[in-house]
């Protein structure tokens, strides 16, 4: 009896469409979830990649920077090298055929002693001019 009436292809029509109907609005609606979750998702990439570009920005200057300093340092461990070879041969003179500052100070302390002090003067000189940020000549 009742169930007769949806075997009317009038009512299995209405039915079908119904469905169809009520089908595409649930697919419309979770749809648009979707795609409101994924532009949601998207702008927290989005400032991730904003963020990891800022980054390695400054790593990059930081980076730079290293290399500018670690050029410095080289230079100056050159130049601290020449000079450590130069101190060494104006030491230890035997190389040019001269007696080295050890012999030299055996045999005439006196004169070592006065260049030694000059030196010694010199440097202290120097140190105060650098506590007083002035230049040491």
């Amino acid at each position: 009896m009742w169930y007769k009436m949806f075997l009317n292809p009038t009512v299995l029509k209405i039915l079908g469409v119904l469905i169809i109907v009520v089908s595409s609005i649930v697919y419309v609606k979770y749809t648009q979830n979707q795609i409101n979750a994924l532009t949601q998702d998207n702008e927290l990439l989005q400032l991730g990649i904003e963020e990891q570009h800022r980054v390695i920005d400054s790593l990059q200057n930081d980076i730079q920077l290293i290399i500018e300093s670690r050029d410095k340092l080289s230079e100056l461990l050159i130049k601290s090298n020449n000079e450590i070879t130069e101190l060494k041969e104006k030491l230890y003179r035997e190389n040019q055929g001269k007696q080295s500052l050890e012999q030299l100070a055996i045999k005439k302390p006196q004169l070592v002693e006065n260049i030694v002090n000059k030196a010694t003067k010199d440097v202290f000189d120097c140190f105060e001019s650098l506590i007083d940020n002035q230049e040491c000549n």
